[in-house]
This record gives C-alpha cells, sequence and structure tokens, in this order.
C-alpha cells in the first residue's frame, strides 16, 4: 500500500524535525590525538597501534 501524500508530507516534516534537533557534535570525547592533543570522538579519528591519532593528524 503506497502512501498518501499527507503522509509523506508529514513523515518528511518529522524527518526535518529529528535532524534539526540532532547535536551538531557527533559524540563524546573518546580518545586525545598524541599529536595535537586535541579530543576526538567516534568516527574523528583512530587507534593506530598503541596510540590514538585524529583524522586531521593522520592525513599528514
Amino acid at each position: 500500500m503506497a502512501f498518501t501524500e499527507v503522509e509523506k508530507a508529514e513523515w518528511h516534516r518529522a524527518k526535518r524535525q529529528r535532524e534539526a534537533e540532532r547535536p551538531t557534535k557527533a559524540s563524546e570525547p573518546l580518545a586525545e590525538c598524541i599529536i595535537c592533543h586535541q579530543s576526538f570522538g567516534s568516527g574523528e579519528g583512530h587507534w593506530a597501534t598503541d596510540y590514538p591519532i585524529c583524522n586531521a593528524c593522520d592525513s599528514d
């Protein structure tokens, strides 16, 4: 069964509202970069061997 135009409009309105309410930061800090000493969260860096490194320093 297909959605009506009213249901589609309501779904899009609710989606926009959910997205507007999201926090701007991806996540809470999980580690501190060994090079620049900036905290980073999930998806903003990784553990290289035995130390954390942020995406900005990893690309240098």
